[in-house]
């Protein structure tokens, strides 16, 4: 069995769920539940090699290293697509409001562009030409740069599309899909990807808040990323009210996409059991 409820069960628990989601995963002895049970063989061990505890609890003895280390592989590359699937619908979502204002009559005063990669964010604010300083009207930091025109689009909300489709397109390389005729590329990233992350977007939404609080300053990519949520896993004792606060917001999210999704239809974390 696996170990009592704490801290660290309930974050694996939560990671598992959001790499997992379809009921067939969640049920007793699916994808899920291996992953769950790898992720705390693992502490397990980790605990025993540090000495602080002084033999493994059988089940954990009963699951192969080599087990453990594929199981845990393949939950991190589903949720490498879950995390990839909700910033893409997270910038959709930013287009998609940017468009609404534009509609109402409302300049924005700065837009946010993420790169194709996610790994990097532009950031154009909007000031009075007259308010900008002369001494630094001929500053080469405040001219266009070129260079980056075809990672950062440009800060005009009307130059990009608000729709899903658009931002899957826009953002394929992270779903390892850099060419390849746009159409049949969005429809396998939609429905191999995106479109199984609606039900955990909520879920999704404090796992990445997570995320980004492990992550080092400077830091471009992090391939431990789950070791770290596990070892400090003190985010995991506010997310279960953090996720049933964000689900409104999550629903209210993509229907603004067009996307006929409602409340119910999202997983409670309540009702999953232990994986």
């Amino acid at each position: 069995m696996p170990a009592p409820d704490n801290l660290v069960a309930r974050a694996a628990k939560l990671i598992a769920v959001a790499a997992y989601p379809k009921d067939r995963e969640l049920a007793d002895g699916g994808a899920a539940h291996h992953f769950f049970n790898a992720m705390m063989a693992q502490m397990f061990r980790a605990a025993k090699a540090s000495q602080r505890i002084d033999q493994l609890p059988s089940w954990v003895s009963d699951i192969k290293i080599q087990q453990m280390r594929n199981r845990i592989r393949a939950g991190s590359h589903r949720l490498h697509f879950r995390l990839v699937s909700y910033l893409t619908i997270l910038d959709a979502e930013t287009i998609s409001v940017e468009h609404d204002h534009l509609a109402d009559n409302i300049i924005p005063g700065f837009t946010v562009r993420q790169s194709e990669d996610f790994r990097s964010v532009s950031i154009s604010l909007r000031i009075p030409l007259e308010a900008v300083p002369n001494e630094w009207k001929g500053e080469p930091r405040l001219r266009p740069d070129r260079r980056r025109a075809e990672e950062f689009p440009p800060a005009d909300p009307g130059c990009l599309s608000p729709s899903l489709k658009a931002a899957i397109l826009r953002h394929r390389k992270p779903f390892h899909a850099s060419s390849g005729d746009p159409d049949t590329v969005y429809t396998n990233i939609y429905n191999r990807h995106v479109r199984p992350t609606f039900p955990v977007v909520h879920i999704m939404s404090v796992l990445h808040d997570a995320m980004r609080a492990a992550t080092k300053p400077g830091e471009r990519e992090v391939i431990d990323i789950i070791p770290r949520l596990l070892f400090d896993p003190r985010w995991a004792e506010s997310a279960p009210k953090k996720i049933a606060d964000r689900s409104a917001m999550a629903v209210r999210g993509l229907r603004g996409l067009g996307i006929p999704f409602c409340e119910c239809r999202l997983v409670d974390i309540s009702q999953t059991g232990r994986c």
